[in-house]
């Protein structure tokens, strides 16, 4: 199943699968913010929380810890998007590899913010894995 596809059928949350070149210009024309958040590498909870900070344009004021990373995935006030937003992990193995722990947690906070903004009438968050 595409991730387009993926996103059809899910109002936020986990994702699997890889994000093609094509497929990521399709669905920023279709209105999704689409995240790189490993464009370094990503292998533990500082360096993932640092590779959403600034994927996310994340205000000066995050606290690059778990619960700042919600507050700001549950506000995103500052960031243009109309369908939704899309934090793509590249290369999630590394970082199960090397720290699944946080893995495992980043997760658990996309499933709460995604249900969180759903029940607000906000535009989803998901994470593609």
């Amino acid at each position: 199943m595409t991730v387009l596809e993926q996103l059809k059928l899910n109002s936020g949350g986990v994702l699997h699968g890889r994000l093609l070149v094509h497929e990521k210009l399709e669905l920023e024309a279709l209105g999704y913010a689409v995240l790189i958040v490993d464009r370094a590498p990503v292998f533990n909870k500082e360096t993932l929380l640092h590779g959403i900070y600034q994927a996310g344009m994340f205000p000066a004021y995050f606290g690059f810890n778990w619960d700042a990373l919600s507050d700001c995935l549950s506000d995103f006030s500052w960031f243009p998007y109309t369908k939704g937003i899309i934090l793509v992990l590249q290369n999630a193995a590394l970082l199960g590899a090397r720290d699944n722990d946080s893995l495992v947690t980043l997760k658990e906070i996309i499933i709460e913010v995604a249900t969180l903004r759903l029940s607000r009438e906000l535009v989803p968050v998901f994470l593609l894995v």
